[in-house]
């Protein structure tokens, strides 16, 4: 795999950072290739269609300080200006707006601390509104990630971190400590955004954990929450807004629990940001199990967060593929132990992200109904399933390499394409790409699969066929092999064939294939080939059903 290429585009001399982004590198296995822009020169960078920064194609870093941007962009007479401050942010917007129109770049924002000087001069109240508007102009943004000065020195107190000597000499303006720092907040950032999706689940304890107390014994009103574990539930609330499932795991009495989740005015967390839960007496090892058979997940795919060493030296020991979190006892050190969980950083956020908690909400409805009906015919019937398949829309590359990820049930090759990558093949021509939206009586599961294929001669092949595993079995993959022969037709072909990798995971695409009529070509070829002679096919086929 290339290594992925970041470009540095400061307003100070930042070469310093070699030493820490070499370091985390090599601790988190990032093939990194490193170059740094001119310096001191942001705005032209940005701008001009013939600058390095513009010919970049892989991640700019962009590291700023008000000060520079303010001194750079207007006269030196209006630096006391508070507007000038203003005028200063809204050029910057404008400038990373334009760069990033390219739906290739990806851009992550630095803004970093202030010289002493121009911080007694304007003081944090300001600078903190400046950065406020330049996170909430890319809050949620595809391609754009803010971080503040005031977020970085939070999460990394460094008091001393100018270095006034150095400035001087060569325009460097840190320490070697604040040089690291700022190296790490990087490495955190390109950490994420190549494994934001390893983790899926967020299972939390309760008793101590979300609260301090223990609720069965002192009762809703007697349980604490202050700010340490305001700020836990702050980050889970998050987590679901991100589309990671929360879940509890609580050895508790359910009403005793649901009684502080309903009744306690400092709660934040509420049912609704809940994907599902287990609280009864059962050892917790046992739940955790049940919680990921019942979402489909992987136990290597789970967070796991407890107060209680005993009980995470359990899980660590019996599931050791699900990432064990010790909650601090002392919750005024939980507002930081927060803020340094890296499972939890989310670079990318996708519709259907948003709105998976959702989407599992939904599930427990389905499963609800499923139990009411007397066969598995009679709940498809009042399911009232609907499956449309169209041709994929420019802003949906992204969910359709999310789910080469993800998908691996029903995943017939395994292809991993990035979004870039798929973009790239689908606009030269070379591949036609669909997607399969799937929606039902209660709910839309988004966009739930896609087909991958090209014409060769007489033949139309299927490079991949993909769906989620929440709609297998819903009715849907009949009603996708009728959209295959509709494409086939469509392309004047009689053939189909398909691409099938056999993995550890996806033998229901193979027994989906022979059971629809699809015939091995070659035994012995990689990937293996599966044949459809398609007859009579009917001319008005259609693409919804």
């Amino acid at each position: 795999m290339p290594a992925e290429k970041v470009l540095i585009v400061s307003s100070f001399t930042a070469q310093p950072l070699r030493s820490g982004l070499a370091h985390w590198s090599d601790a988190l296995g990032l093939e990194l290739s490193v170059s740094f822009a001119v310096t001191q020169q942001v705005f032209q960078l940005l701008l001009d269609p013939a600058s390095e920064a513009a010919s970049h194609d892989g991640v700019t870093v962009l590291m700023v300080r008000i000060e520079d941007i303010v001194s750079s962009s207007l006269q030196a007479k209006d630096l006391d200006d508070g507007r000038a401050i203003e005028r200063g942010i809204e050029e910057l917007v404008s400038s990373i707006r334009i760069h990033a129109a390219n739906p290739d770049r990806c851009v992550l924002v630095l803004v970093c601390p202030p010289s002493p000087e121009f911080l007694q001069r304007r003081g944090w109240p300001l600078l903190h509104q400046a950065e406020a508007r330049l996170w909430q102009e890319y809050l949620d943004h595809p391609q754009v990630s803010v971080i503040g000065s005031r977020r970085l020195l939070e999460d990394y107190p460094i008091t001393q971190y100018h270095d006034a000597l150095a400035y001087r000499e060569g325009f460097i303006p840190y320490t070697a400590p604040m040089f690291t720092a700022l190296a790490t907040a990087i490495a955190r950032f390109l950490h994420a955004r190549n494994h934001s999706d390893v983790y899926k689940l967020v299972v939390v304890d309760c008793d101590n954990t979300l609260w301090t107390g223990v609720c069965g014994e002192i009762g809703h009103a007697g349980v604490i929450v202050d700010d340490g574990r305001r700020a836990l539930q702050e980050a889970l609330v998050e987590q679901a807004r991100l589309g990671r499932l929360v879940c509890l795991c609580s050895r508790n009495n359910e009403s005793d629990v649901w009684s502080v989740f309903d009744h306690h005015p400092q709660m934040l967390l509420r049912r609704e940001h809940l994907a599902s839960w287990r609280i009864n007496w059962r050892p917790k090892h046992e739940n955790l199990h049940s919680l990921a058979e019942e979402l489909s997940l992987g136990l290597q795919s789970m967070v796991y967060l407890d107060d209680d060493a005993a009980t995470c030296s359990e899980i660590e020991s019996l599931l050791p593929n699900i990432l064990t979190l010790h909650v601090p006892e002392d919750s005024h050190k939980i507002p930081r132990f927060v803020a340094h969980i890296w499972a939890f950083d989310k670079v990318v956020v996708t519709a259907e992200d948003r709105q998976r908690v959702a989407q599992y909400q939904q599930e427990r409805t389905r499963r609800e109904l499923q139990s009411n009906c007397a066969s598995y015919e009679e709940f498809l019937q009042n399911l009232n399933v609907s499956v449309r398949v169209t041709g994929m829309e420019p802003g949906e590359a992204q969910r359709v390499a999310q789910l080469m990820i993800r998908t691996t049930q029903f995943n017939s090759c395994a292809l991993h394409f990035s979004e870039r990558e798929l973009k790239k093949v689908v606009d030269a021509g070379s591949v036609s790409c669909s997607t399969i939206r799937v929606t039902d009586r209660f709910g839309d599961y988004g966009l739930a699969g896609f087909l991958l294929y090209q014409v060769e001669g007489p033949c139309v092949l299927f490079r991949a066929l993909a769906l989620s595993c929440r709609v297998l079995g819903r009715g849907v993959e009949p009603r996708v092999l009728e959209e295959m022969k509709r494409i086939t037709a469509s392309r004047g072909c009689r053939e189909m064939q398909i691409l099938y990798q056999p993995t550890a995971r996806n033998v229901p695409v193979r027994e989906f294939l022979e059971g629809s009529g699809f015939q091995r070509v070659a035994a012995d070829e990689k990937p293996e080939r599966f044949q459809y002679c398609v007859e009579r096919l009917s001319e008005n086929a259609c693409a919804i059903y």
